[in-house]
């Protein structure tokens, strides 16, 4: 049962990949992009989804990266990303470097600081996210 589900998933990440024909990288120009959002005041930060679906411009740090990529979009319900208005849902972060293990300790900390310390302005987030490796 495990290989098939790794098939499967395989199946579906190149068939993705294929329909998209796209990679997903993190520049530097997509790192100083995002960081540019990030501090631009003009989102907030939010905790537990991409995005609120109620107010688009209360997002998490990867809400906001989600919304800057010309390639990808952000679920109706704010939970996960699609690429280009297809439905299933893909998961682009991996493909630019951010790794899982990277990502799960960006999230704790814009989680942490958004629901315990009641901050709304990435500050907690944005000293990891420059420390962040990209592929150029």
């Amino acid at each position: 049962m495990l290989g098939y589900l790794k098939r499967s998933y395989l199946i579906n990440y190149l068939n993705l990949n294929t329909m998209v024909n796209k990679t997903f990288k993190l520049t530097k120009q997509l790192k100083e992009d995002w960081l540019k959002a990030l501090k631009s005041g003009e989102y907030e930060q939010f905790g537990r989804k991409l995005r609120n679906p109620d107010n688009h411009k209360q997002c998490c740090y990867l809400g906001v990266l989600a919304i800057i990529h010309p390639n990808i979009e952000i679920s109706t319900d704010g939970t996960y990303c699609t690429v280009e208005g297809n439905d299933k849902q893909y998961e682009p972060f991996n493909e630019m470097g951010i790794h899982l293990g990277c990502k799960i300790d960006l999230t704790n900390v814009n989680d942490n600081s958004y629901h315990h310390d009641n901050i709304r302005d990435y500050s907690k987030v944005i000293p990891l996210i420059e420390q962040l490796p990209t592929v150029d």
